[in-house]
């Protein structure tokens, strides 16, 4: 898995033009997934969820968890750059990732793996019409499990392929505490109710 990390505010338009550059963009395409990982600075972490959510929609994209420090994203790759834009409308951007992993030879392998399986279940199917009774069994248990190694490969290239057609946004929310200390002269930042304020004051 090769990860390119960055914090300036002109990330979102390099790590879009990142996943191209290495390797070629249809070989990057065709067997690459791409989970970007975003954590930035805002001050309503509930509002920012929902409308990154909202644009995710948009670009004909869902969310997969959704949580007030955390949201998570897949969408069509060639939404990820209207998206981080989005992301950066939100607030301060902390830092940014791209994590890209291929996965050609694990698809590849397991297409050959279903081809193979769906050849020997049509052979077996062959024999079962000139089976006797004790054959017939034999054969009829092999192919229940067949058929389950079938639709086991055929889940996991379903799943591949939705992870190479569909890109990942995790977006983590760095809370900006911008809430005035309390009417009883509290404060929210632990450190300052540990103080003696009224000594402090009269120093001055």
């Amino acid at each position: 898995m090769k990860t390119i990390g960055c914090r300036s505010a002109i990330c979102g338009l390099l790590l879009v033009a990142a996943i191209f550059l290495s390797g070629g963009a249809s070989r990057a395409a065709e067997s690459s997934t791409i989970l970007v990982k975003v954590v930035v600075k805002v001050d309503d972490r509930d509002r920012a969820a929902d409308s990154l959510v909202q644009s995710a929609g948009k670009l004909d994209g869902y969310f997969t968890r959704k949580s007030r420090d955390t949201v998570v994203l897949r969408l069509p790759a060639v939404g990820l750059k209207p998206l981080l834009a989005d992301v950066d409308g939100l607030g301060e951007v902390i830092s940014r990732e791209l994590l890209r992993e291929d996965v050609g030879t694990e698809l590849l392998q397991k297409k050959a793996a279903l081809k193979a399986k769906t050849e020997t279940q049509k052979q077996y199917l062959e024999i079962l019409e000139k089976a006797d009774t004790e054959g017939a069994l034999y054969v009829e248990g092999e192919l229940i499990h067949l058929v389950a190694e079938i639709e086991t490969l055929k889940g996991r290239i379903r799943h591949l392929q939705h992870r190479i057609a569909y890109a990942g946004v995790e977006v983590a929310f760095d809370y900006r505490d911008r809430s005035a200390p309390l009417a009883d002269g509290s404060s929210s930042f632990v450190w300052l109710n540990t103080m003696n304020l009224n000594d402090l004051l009269e120093d001055f």
